[in-house]
């Protein structure tokens, strides 16, 4: 997993970026706050605050995903 999120938007192998979107789009969540990523060896957390707008540790109302 990438270190950071903006490694994704980043050029790969074949010159192209890992994923095509609007750089805003990657930073915010619906509520406007930015995700929080976490990689961790072959893991990852990556979550938004969710409507309260506190970071819960993917806890509360954050809406996670973890792989």
């Amino acid at each position: 997993y990438p270190a950071s999120l903006d490694q994704l938007l980043e050029s790969s192998e074949d010159g192209q970026p890992y994923i095509d979107a609007p750089q805003a789009g990657l930073r915010n969540d619906g509520w406007g706050s930015g995700f929080i990523y976490h990689p961790t060896g072959n893991e990852f957390k990556l979550y938004s605050v969710g409507p309260n707008g506190q970071d819960e540790g993917g806890q509360g109302d954050d809406v996670t995903v973890e792989g």
